[in-house]
């Protein structure tokens, strides 16, 4: 893509809205060095939002329910936080480093996703691998947040 293209998409793609400044992060292609507290505070925030969106109904109508807060507070109190968290789509991923997308870290094999009846679903598998499976289905993000700490007590694995 030339340059005058980008630069014309650019006002298209970037809207500043003063809700949003609180849970800003530098571009992917900026570096960032972000301690594990950091990211699980921004997180939480975005978290926040993000129901607070659902709530409302947010721009377009949405299917995802306002739980995803509730999943951060829980996986908080586990020994979760020993990862750096991330949303795709309506999961709540893990990895063990702050830029898994650019080679420093590597994504959990598994992950909690949210069902549109308000359930969590607990999965063994990578997010962006096909092949997870279904572990747990509950209401309860405390008890959905406990299995996935179970699934990953062991990763990543220590050398031999």
């Amino acid at each position: 893509m030339s340059q005058d293209i980008w630069d014309a998409a650019k006002p298209m793609v970037l809207v500043r809205d003063e809700r949003w400044l609180s849970t800003t992060r530098p571009p992917d292609n900026e570096a960032v060095d972000e301690s594990l507290t950091s990211a699980w505070e921004f997180q939480a925030t975005a978290a926040h939002d993000d129901d607070e969106v659902s709530r409302k109904g947010g721009p377009k109508h949405t299917w995802v329910p306002p739980n995803l807060a509730a999943l951060v507070a829980a996986a908080r109190a586990t020994t979760l936080t020993r990862f750096y968290p991330f949303t795709a789509c309506s999961a709540l991923c893990l990895s063990d480093g702050p830029r898994f997308w650019d080679g420093a870290g590597e994504v959990a094999p598994a992950f909690i996703s949210r069902h549109r009846d308000g359930q969590y679903f607990v999965w063994r598998g990578g997010p962006y691998r096909e092949g997870a499976t279904l572990v747990l289905a509950s209401a309860d993000p405390d008890t959905a947040a406990a299995e996935l700490e179970r699934l990953l007590a062991r990763w990543p694995a220590l050398p031999d």
